[in-house]
């Protein structure tokens, strides 16, 4: 995995939505039970448990796929 400098993690912060990343520093940092499955998911994403397939790392894009795709999969909303 690559370091990012400090200059390279605030430009990213800076072109975020700021909804959706405080949505997602809610559910990493909720006790609430219904948020478990995604902060699972999240924490491996951010781990870099989605990064490769077969040896092929992929880009960001597909890596968040891979999550949505796995999310699907567990019908968290039935």
């Amino acid at each position: 995995m690559g370091n990012l400098s400090h200059f390279m993690v605030s430009s990213m912060f800076e072109k975020a939505d700021k909804t959706k990343l405080a949505h997602l520093l809610y559910i990493l940092n909720s006790g609430d039970k219904k948020y478990e499955a995604e902060k699972e998911l999240i924490t491996r994403f951010l781990n870099g448990e989605f990064a490769e397939v077969d040896g092929y790392k992929l880009s960001i894009e597909s890596q968040v796929a891979r999550v949505f795709k796995e999310l699907d999969q567990q019908n968290l909303f039935i």
